[in-house]
């Protein structure tokens, strides 16, 4: 959501924000908001077994994708979210 919401810049104001994350909220597709929900088991199991601190980096590093990453070090994406 974060990068949807400020992939044209940061808003300006509270209001801009709040208009932008709500926005992005409701158009999030259902199943995505469903596979977040299912992977919270496997991020609280990897928290448990680092023993809980700072150590836990969250991401897809413990999700494999189902398409090839395309995202080089120095190089601004062309792919527009909104």
């Amino acid at each position: 959501m974060k990068r949807k919401t400020t992939i044209r810049g940061a808003p300006t104001s509270r209001k801009e924000m709040e208009q932008a994350w709500l926005r992005t909220w409701e158009e999030l597709p259902q199943d995505q908001i469903q596979r977040w929900i299912e992977r919270i088991p496997v991020h609280i199991e990897e928290i448990i077994r680092l023993g809980g601190g700072n150590g836990y980096e969250e991401g897809r590093k413990y999700f494999k994708r189902s398409f090839p990453g395309r995202r080089l070090k120095g190089i601004l994406s062309t792919h527009t979210y909104l």
